[in-house]
């Protein structure tokens, strides 16, 4: 976890390194055995596979983690990877799809309680609905964001809805 956890904010900061590390990551889970590992490591691949536009592998990085965490189980991997799927959907101008997948991802981060994925999720499926559907989204995602103290989340919250359509 811990190339998983410097993989991931590597990336964050954009530093290349980022796949070094996650690379180096993923190849020591699989030498241990260490299986409730690769579902994070995966998805952490992907989402640096995404930010370089590389869509099929970060596809096939989701859904091998999605596989895992579903095999083991790993409810917050499901979703979150579930999540991924829609971010690459969305992507790839796929609505239909990134809807579905966001919807899937927000039930199964609700059901488990996952404040911090839920408003992520939200965030992210609020653009893909209809206005009125969207600003509910989006109310949801403020109440719990500003229930847990996410104050970054909450900025991205006000910029989604200024980019929203007039009601």
């Amino acid at each position: 976890m811990l190339y998983n956890n410097l993989a991931y904010h590597l990336h964050l900061i954009g530093d290349p390194a980022a796949s070094d590390y996650i690379r180096e990551g993923i190849k020591l889970a699989q030498e241990k055995g260490s299986l409730t590992h690769l579902p994070y490591l995966y998805s952490t691949s992907g989402e640096i596979a995404l930010a370089h536009e590389e869509l099929d592998v970060a596809e096939q990085y989701f859904r091998d983690g999605l596989s895992l965490a579903e095999q083991i189980p790993i409810p917050e991997r499901i979703a979150g990877c579930t999540a991924n799927l829609g971010l690459v959907a969305r992507r790839r101008g796929d609505v239909t799809l990134a809807r579905e997948r966001f919807r899937e991802a927000l039930k199964k981060a609700e059901e488990i309680g996952s404040h911090h994925l839920e408003v992520r999720i939200r965030i992210w499926l609020a653009p893909l609905l209809p206005s009125p559907q969207a600003r509910q989204c989006l109310d949801k995602a403020r109440a719990l964001a500003a229930q847990d103290g996410l104050q970054s989340l909450l900025e991205e919250i006000s910029q989604v809805e200024q980019k929203l359509p007039n009601p």
